[in-house]
């Protein structure tokens, strides 16, 4: 009974040993799509920001136009 019950108490532990590892897998690779989504993130808003400039000039050439 004593060698089923080490048997049964290394087999837990090498599952939870292997649980840990694989969590540790699947936290890596969210943290690389969070980085991920933080630079397409930072990229969108630069985009955004440049976008909102030439909307500006064009409204600024508008109004000069029909002040001219």
């Amino acid at each position: 009974m004593n060698e089923v019950t080490l048997f049964e108490t290394i087999t837990l532990l090498a599952g939870l040993v292997g649980l840990w590892a694989k969590m540790q897998q699947e936290l890596g690779k969210l943290k690389s799509r969070i980085s991920l989504m933080e630079s397409e993130r930072d990229e969108f808003r630069s985009t955004l920001k440049e976008l909102l400039a030439t909307t500006q000039e064009i409204k600024i050439l508008l109004a000069r136009k029909g002040i001219e």
